[in-house]
């Protein structure tokens, strides 16, 4: 009799670890899924949105009541979609050729971190900095956090150097030091 428990013990076990990584896969698949629809919210943000200053994209990409963490940001003090719209329309008319390369992306769970460069060349004025022709390459990381499909939460961390030194603000370091 024992030995027919511990077959049937067996037979049960073997039946049921298929089954049980069947479940285990369908999790793995939708959280992937999941974060594949995180990635593409905030990819087309950044290429659609913000470097066009398009409202009806941020509108579509962008919670009304995302929460700025970015220290120095002009939305950290009072975030709308339409400020956000005015800044990034400020950006494209200052920058000919405006746009954001996505070199790394990475998503977990609600979570986006992207590395990226904004670039494009300085041709009309920018926040009060008049034209200087010069090419502009800035390093950029950010961190989005998604809920019910929009971009509830921004952390980000400029290049303010680079940014400084491209728009004219800080003298190029000399290379011979």
């Amino acid at each position: 009799m024992k030995t027919v428990h511990k077959l049937l013990s067996i037979i049960l076990i073997l039946g049921l670890v298929p089954f049980a990584f069947a479940f285990a896969q369908d999790d793995d698949t939708e959280a992937e899924t999941l974060e594949e629809a995180n990635k593409a919210i905030v990819t087309r943000m950044l290429q659609d949105g913000f470097t066009t200053g398009d409202i009806d994209v941020l509108r579509e990409t962008v919670s009304p009541n995302m929460i700025e963490n970015e220290e120095g940001s002009p939305f950290a003090e009072e975030f709308s979609i339409e400020l956000m719209a005015e800044v990034t329309s400020m950006m494209a008319s200052g920058l000919t050729d405006f746009e954001i390369e996505i070199i790394e992306m990475v998503a977990e769970d609600d979570k986006v971190a992207v590395l990226m460069t904004w670039s494009g060349t300085h041709t009309g004025d920018f926040m009060g900095i008049p034209a200087t022709g010069n090419e502009v390459s800035i390093p950029v990381f950010d961190l989005f956090r998604i809920e019910d499909g929009l971009i509830a939460e921004h952390w980000g961390v400029t290049d303010n150097l680079a940014f400084g030194m491209a728009f004219g603000m800080i003298p190029p370091m000399e290379e011979d030091m």
